[in-house]
């Protein structure tokens, strides 16, 4: 963590310096309005109510570590728990869905399915295919229940660990034009998906590294 504060600490004082007329990439200059666009995003008040359900399950499931530590390695956990400490923040659920909509994106790919809520952001954008990659059984199991629950026909899940799954998820990928690495949060891991995305990305697409 003390390693990735220089870069985090750039990017914050980016976004706080920079403004409109201080960017000369037009790529960055509509992205910088994407990640400051404040209109609510349509759909989101449905999803953030199972979000809220989620948070107040106390119902435990069989719950195994699979990347970064920090949950117990195995054992039972309480659903409320997993979604405190899993669960992307509404803020930045929005910001992930503004971005595939600014992108027109059709081909997503997800490391780290968690409860699902990120997931539903993600295929708010009904023209998008959304892959998403689960180690953890009982957690995709809920997770394919959210979906279920909305009716999600462009969400496709793969269970299993993502170091074996990955390579054939891709491999059925034509181009990947937005990716959401959050899974193992070790570094060697991460560059190793990384690398294995990149090789699918076009010209425009983004990666985010969680």
């Amino acid at each position: 963590m003390p390693a990735l504060f220089p870069i985090r600490a750039f990017v914050t004082h980016w976004l706080d310096a920079v403004d409109d007329h201080s960017i000369h990439s037009p790529f960055f200059f509509e992205f910088f309005k994407v990640v400051n666009d404040p209109t609510p995003v349509w759909g989101a008040d449905e999803i953030e109510e199972v979000r809220h359900k989620l948070l107040r399950n106390p119902f435990p499931i069989e719950y195994q570590e699979l990347g970064s530590g920090r949950a117990p390695a195995s054992g039972k956990e309480k659903l409320s728990d997993i979604a405190q400490r899993s669960l992307a923040t509404p803020a930045i659920a929005a910001l992930y869905a503004r971005i595939v909509k600014h992108l027109k994106a059709e081909s997503i790919i997800e490391l780290g399915t968690s409860l699902g809520i990120t997931t539903l952001y993600l295929a708010l954008r009904n023209e998008a295919q959304v892959v998403t990659l689960e180690g953890n059984k009982a957690v995709a199991d809920i997770a394919m229940t959210n979906f279920e629950f909305f009716d999600k026909k462009n969400i496709s899940v793969v269970h299993g660990n993502i170091d074996k799954t990955l390579k054939e998820a891709l491999f059925n990928m034509r181009r990947v034009e937005f990716a959401l690495i959050d899974a193992n949060h070790r570094y060697e891991p991460t560059m190793r998906y990384f690398d294995l995305i990149s090789k699918r990305v076009k010209e425009k697409s983004i990666v985010v590294i969680d």
